[in-house]
């Protein structure tokens, strides 16, 4: 966070630090009390308080408003960092806690990320509610299976990736840069494919793991889990589709025949995600 002396760097490694110190100091505190308390009631109250901790410390709603923030100033590296490897250990934590604050952690993720992305027209920020409404998905999988949060955490991991790459190397923040850059026609598809991966539409990747999620749902029949990631992954088809708006339609034509792609982005994370997102309906038969 601060590779780069600015005050953006500054501010967002100080932010970050003091919620991960507080979130560990809640955690650990509430741990030393659970060993030395004997009252079973006062353990499960502790419980809580150790879920509400992971919550605060990966971002996840209520306890999300420093998450954007954060995102939205860091680089776009950091940014990856943070929306993806920062969440695994946290995330194993709060899942295998085995309260009831899951389930709302859950729904509120969901939800929220799905809403706060509407209104925005920072890329980094997108990307930051994105994240909070896949950290819903994330936590349902873990508690069902790990095999399954393995398959999930992957896929959003790389397509995630396909998509900050290509704003990173070319510099783009807002969603009105895509109408501004001179793309070429693969780079398009291939950008414009992983959009509409992360956002699960059928028949990409995206929309598989979350089908295999929702069935393990159905089979523990949490049937109202299902209906809010269901209407979650609705409303936020919206502001992706924003994003597909710019980048198809508006977008500038390019007049010089030059590889962009070639010459300037690492072409292996998303030449990988776009290689899956094209074998998704093979995947769909077998599954």
């Amino acid at each position: 966070m601060i590779s780069k002396r600015s005050t953006n760097s500054s501010e967002s490694s100080i932010k970050y630090f003091i919620i991960q110190a507080i979130s560990s100091l809640i955690f650990i505190s509430a741990r030393l009390i659970m060993i030395y308390s004997s009252s079973l009631f006062f353990s499960n109250q502790i419980n809580y308080l150790i879920s509400i901790a992971i919550a605060i410390k990966i971002g996840a709603a209520p306890f999300h408003f420093w998450f954007p923030q954060i995102v939205g100033i860091c680089s776009w590296p950091v940014s990856l960092f943070i929306i993806t490897w920062q969440k695994v250990a946290p995330i194993f934590i709060i899942a295998f806690s085995q309260t009831k604050i899951i389930f709302l952690v859950v729904i509120i993720s969901a939800l929220t990320g799905a809403i706060g992305g509407l209104n925005q027209l920072r890329l980094k920020k997108i990307m930051a509610y994105s994240s909070i409404a896949h950290l819903a998905w994330l936590i349902m999988a873990l508690s069902l299976n790990m095999i399954i949060w393995l398959v999930y955490f992957t896929v959003y991991t790389i397509i995630a990736s396909g998509i900050i790459i290509i704003f990173f190397f070319l510099n783009i923040n807002y969603i009105n840069d895509l109408s501004k850059q001179q793309l070429h026609r693969p780079l398009k598809i291939i950008l414009a494919f992983n959009i509409f991966s992360i956002a699960g539409l059928p028949p990409f990747l995206g929309f598989l793991i979350k089908i295999i999620v929702i069935d393990y749902i159905l089979i523990n029949e949490l049937f109202f889990l299902t209906i809010f990631l269901i209407v979650s992954s609705i409303i936020s088809l919206y502001f992706y589709s924003r994003i597909n708006y710019s980048l198809i339609f508006l977008s500038l034509t390019p007049i010089k025949i030059k590889s962009t792609f070639k010459n300037k982005i690492p072409s292996t994370l998303p030449i990988i995600s776009i290689l899956l997102n094209c074998a998704a309906p093979i995947i769909y038969t077998l599954y």
